[in-house]
């Protein structure tokens, strides 16, 4: 009887398992917020996990307060590293890469961090080799990207295409 319970479980288990699995799941302890350009050239966007008090309450002041200030932040690929979610809320597209340290909030940052998420998405390599990374960690600075609102986890969630 037991082995038949255990074969149950085993099959269920293996049944429920999917590509899904690697699929970031929303951390309770993190706020996300959403980064979008400041004049919707491109209409892109990508996803600012934070979970430092100070810089939640100044993201919040950015977006109350309607300034544009810069997100420095650390970036990978690699879904080991600190993976978090990260999309074009926009466009429901998700992107690759995803911010795994957030350095802060600026006024500027040098001209080698500015571009755009699909840049980012389309030439990741060279972006990384371009910002001083580590072989799979780059930077970014963009410069006409600020925080404009919060994201929920359940709009976070949604199925990217």
């Amino acid at each position: 009887m037991k082995t038949k319970i255990l074969f149950l479980l085993l099959i269920t288990s293996l049944l429920s398992c999917s590509d899904d699995d690697n699929k970031p799941v929303a951390d309770p302890n993190l706020v996300y917020f959403l980064v979008t350009e400041t004049d919707l050239h491109l209409g892109e966007s990508y996803i600012l996990p934070l979970s430092d008090p100070e810089d939640i309450a100044e993201a919040r002041a950015i977006i109350a307060n309607k300034e544009k200030r810069i997100i420095l932040a650390e970036i990978s690929n690699d879904p080991n590293d600190n993976y978090s979610i990260n999309k074009d809320v926009l466009r429901n597209k998700k992107w690759s890469w995803h911010i795994t340290s957030f350095v802060g909030f600026v006024d500027m940052s040098i001209e080698i961090l500015d571009g755009w998420p699909s840049y980012v998405e389309e030439h990741y390599e060279e972006w990384v080799q371009n910002t001083k990374g580590d072989g799979t960690k780059g930077k970014i600075g963009f410069w006409g990207y600020t925080v404009s609102r919060e994201v929920s986890v359940s709009e976070l969630m949604e199925k990217s295409n």
